[in-house]
């Protein structure tokens, strides 16, 4: 769970700049997902999902959950390249392209400070048994 300061422009961020999959809000007087959201009430729950990992954007209400922001967050994607023109190319504003011995990778930063990190790691890491 990441928390944000306004989860429609994180979701706006994540979704339409990252290329996120967007799955619903959470309308909390309905008790039930809903897709559009029509409150004039700002949302304070999103679920989305990069691939296979599932994640939450929530409002951040306490001082401790204000507190939380600058979190750091690695997402494996299969081609790092490709995905950091994507990013580029819908206006996000992504680190350069680094190399490491373990992966190649990328940041951006979002609107809350969230880092971001997409990673692709070496085949040779990936055909290694760990076990």
């Amino acid at each position: 769970m990441f928390f944000v300061s306004d989860v429609r422009a994180s979701v706006v961020f994540y979704k339409d700049v990252l290329g996120f999959e967007f799955h619903h809000y959470w309308d909390y007087e309905a008790n039930e997902p809903v897709v559009q959201w029509n409150s004039q009430e700002p949302p304070m729950y999103a679920r989305l999902s990069a691939a296979d990992q599932v994640f939450a954007l929530h409002l951040a209400r306490s001082a401790y959950e204000r507190r939380v922001g600058g979190m750091i967050h690695y997402f494996r994607v299969e081609n790092v390249d490709a995905h950091h023109r994507l990013v580029k190319k819908r206006g996000g504003e992504p680190s350069e392209l680094v190399d490491r011995s373990w992966m190649r990778m990328f940041s951006i930063v979002d609107p809350d400070g969230h880092r971001l990190f997409f990673q692709t790691p070496p085949q040779s890491w990936l055909d290694r048994d760990f076990n």
